[in-house]
């Protein structure tokens, strides 16, 4: 199954990666990259509007836009996951230490 470019580009983003539009043209093929973002953070992809930053970059005295999404967000989704084992089940020092 083929992903949308908004779909590629979140997923990168969820990993905590960054991206910029000479990477977007390069992995996936995607020419407005701008655009695309404009689609996550304004709810258009999936209902949800991510926070996702712009950081400015100059390189050879050219100006270019990096993103990434917020830290603090991407450890709201991390948070969202549900823990793997129950409530209701003791959890052995190993699982409890691997979960810390």
């Amino acid at each position: 199954m083929s992903k949308t470019h908004n779909g590629q580009i979140l997923e990168l983003l969820k990993r905590g990666e960054s991206i910029t539009p000479i990477d977007a043209l390069q992995m996936f093929g995607c020419f407005r990259l701008g655009a695309r973002i404009f689609d996550l953070r304004h709810g258009k992809y999936d209902g949800v509007k991510y926070d996702i930053e712009e950081i400015s970059e100059k390189r050879d005295g050219k100006r270019y836009a990096r993103y990434r999404m917020r830290p603090s967000l991407m450890f709201a989704l991390l948070d969202a996951i549900p823990d793997p084992i129950p409530q209701h089940v003791e959890k052995s020092p190993t699982q409890q230490a691997r979960l810390l």
